[in-house]
């Protein structure tokens, strides 16, 4: 059995550490040795290069670069990528490990990994890389081989290489073999077709009894006058509805997570800095809040939650994207998403000459830029608009 070493670290300076190993008692040199390494980062890191520098010394026929990439992404995954991650980020890049990596050159060495065994990589999983497993109808199971899309290609050329990046960091290997390898171009993806109402086709739309009507309106409502994200407005509570302010206070969001006893998780930080925001409400959308949690509380509906299900469960984003979707349908808009509520309010005040820093805060982007790029097509003012002004400023 192995002898099981002990580290420790010491702090040098910010974000610099001394990382030491106790070796134990040499009888030949009658001392105890140590092993000492410097690194560079942060607290949560340093424990992981301390994991690391470890399992180096404690296996020493084992060369850092003869170790197979599967061990190694296995490690790094646990140790840097998981912590630094959201949980949905973190279970695509454990897939994508699993299932488009591993199987194909998880048993190479990190040192001797090429960037045509990456490659060659990329291009088995452009030709062959989605599997599907069927079950016949004489009971037995058929592999179904079909081409893995070229975004998922370059999801896994960004993991492996920032994966390889860090080895290259940790003096594991001399230079990531992913730089050279050039993944699938994506073909340019057709615009999204946005179902985006017009003031009236709203007013129309939020009016009809059979959208009042329906268990999810006050939710279709707020998110109608606030142009607020479905996650957040599905993690909104009750403590954070400002009824003297009007308004309601945006610093959390909701997700699935079926790791959790009740499948969700309540994320205390929103998209962006600035996705946390106060955004100021209408009096008409304020009493149709007040109703609806009048009506819940005359339900006995115990939940911080605002917008739950009748059971006082949290809403799940599918089960919403598929109500609103029928709802839309038997209004006449086939075609529209809850997401488009929040294109349509955005439109709306852009189309009406609201400044689009104004907008940008009140959607929570991360910058003015970003609105600016996804609402372009919406703002009043063309060419021929501005060419006009100009002149009449010369006149």
């Amino acid at each position: 059995m192995k002898k099981q070493l002990k580290g420790r670290k010491r702090k040098l300076a910010k974000d610099k550490w001394e990382l030491i190993v106790n070796l134990g008692y040499n009888p030949e040199t009658k001392i105890y040795e140590r092993r000492y390494r410097t690194f560079f980062g942060n607290d949560r890191e340093s424990d992981a290069a301390l994991r690391d520098f470890i399992y180096e010394l404690e296996n020493p026929e084992l060369i850092a670069s003869q170790e197979p990439l599967k061990e190694y992404l296995g490690r790094w995954y646990e140790d840097y990528y998981l912590p630094n991650h959201e949980q949905t980020s973190s279970k695509r890049a454990e897939r994508i490990i699993k299932n488009n990596i591993n199987p194909y050159i998880g048993h190479i060495p990190i040192g001797e990994l090429t960037t045509d065994h990456v490659q060659i990589l990329y291009d088995t999983l452009f030709k062959e890389g989605k599997i599907r497993r069927r079950k016949g109808e004489d009971g037995k199971t058929a592999t179904i081989k079909s081409p893995l899309s070229p975004r998922t290609i370059k999801y896994v050329h960004t993991i492996l290489s920032q994966s390889l990046n860090h080895a290259v960091n940790r003096d594991k290997i001399t230079d990531n073999p992913c730089k050279d390898a050039i993944p699938p171009k994506d073909k340019e993806a057709a615009p999204e077709k946005w179902v985006v109402l017009s003031a009236l086709e709203l007013k129309t739309f939020l009016e009809d009894d059979r959208c009042k009507l329906h268990r999810d309106y006050a939710l279709i409502h707020t998110a109608a006058h606030s142009g607020a994200r479905q996650s957040e407005l599905l993690g909104l509570t009750k403590d954070r509805i400002l009824w003297i302010n009007s308004a309601i206070r945006i610093e959390q969001s909701l997700h699935k997570d079926d790791d959790r006893e009740d499948g969700f998780e309540h994320r205390p930080r929103t998209k962006n800095r600035r996705s946390t925001r106060t955004v100021k409400m209408s009096a008409k959308a304020m009493d149709v809040l007040a109703d609806y949690i009048k009506k819940q509380e005359e339900a006995d509906i115990v939940s911080n939650l605002v917008f739950t299900e009748p059971d006082g469960r949290p809403i799940a984003r599918n089960n919403l994207a598929t109500r609103f979707s029928n709802l839309a349908a038997k209004l006449g808009y086939p075609e529209m998403t809850f997401h488009h509520l929040r294109h349509t309010h955005a439109t709306l005040l852009l189309a009406d000459g609201a400044y689009i820093n104004d907008v940008s805060k009140r959607l929570g982007h991360a910058t003015p830029a970003i609105t600016l790029n996804v609402y372009a097509h919406c703002l009043p003012q063309g060419d021929d608009v501005l060419v006009q002004k100009f002149d009449n400023l010369l006149k």
